[in-house]
């Protein structure tokens, strides 16, 4: 849809693991770019002690075993994010990385999710930052559309990880327009739908 196909990520499985925005834009001439911000100490916390909006209106309505899931899933998804990126993670935390130019592999290495890599060289570095990554905003320089134009890419709505569903659901709530892609071989289900 931008024009850029293998661009960003794509599985049947859940693989990108952060809202991704494509700023198809008019304004900007040939300059493009990417930007990825990363959680602050604060958010962290917020996510680790009450996993978030998600847990805290789970805590409210009496859903106690998903709102420790939640709070489990932020734990690990912390301990993963400290193992891989060791004594950076905690000089990481609240900052921006920004590219004048990005290609793929840059842009796996903050929205895919990713491995440990011991041993592999930093080219193939493939979700080294996914999970302290809290924005991911590619800029297109695109003049020759009428005006200009957001497209979200989203972790989706099959995802194991609850934090990412609920990321993807308030995405789609400050959307206008919501286009689902689906495989083949896996019809829409009640899920999908709702």
């Amino acid at each position: 849809m931008a024009g850029r196909p293998g661009l960003l990520p794509s599985d049947v499985n859940p693989w990108t693991s952060v809202v991704t925005s494509l700023h198809m834009d008019t304004q900007r001439g040939a300059d493009g770019g990417a930007e990825f911000s990363f959680f602050d100490e604060e958010e962290w916390n917020r996510l680790v002690s009450s996993a978030g909006r998600l847990g805290e209106v789970s805590q409210r309505v009496g859903a106690e075993d998903e709102h420790d899931r939640l709070i489990e899933q932020a734990n690990k998804m912390r301990q993963l994010s400290q193992a891989r990126l060791g004594s950076s993670f905690e000089k990481l935390l609240g900052q921006r990385h920004r590219y004048s130019e990005f290609d793929n592999d840059v842009i796996r290495r903050y929205v895919c999710l990713g491995d440990a890599f011991d041993g592999e060289d930093d080219d193939d570095r493939q979700g080294q930052y996914a999970d302290i990554t809290k924005t991911a905003d590619i800029y297109l320089p695109m003049d020759f559309l009428p005006s200009s134009l957001i497209l979200r890419d989203t972790p989706g709505l099959n995802d194991t990880f609850l934090m990412r569903e609920q990321v993807t659901i308030r995405a789609i709530r400050n959307s206008r327009i919501c286009v689902v892609v689906l495989s083949a071989q896996q019809a829409m289900n009640s899920v999908d739908l709702g």
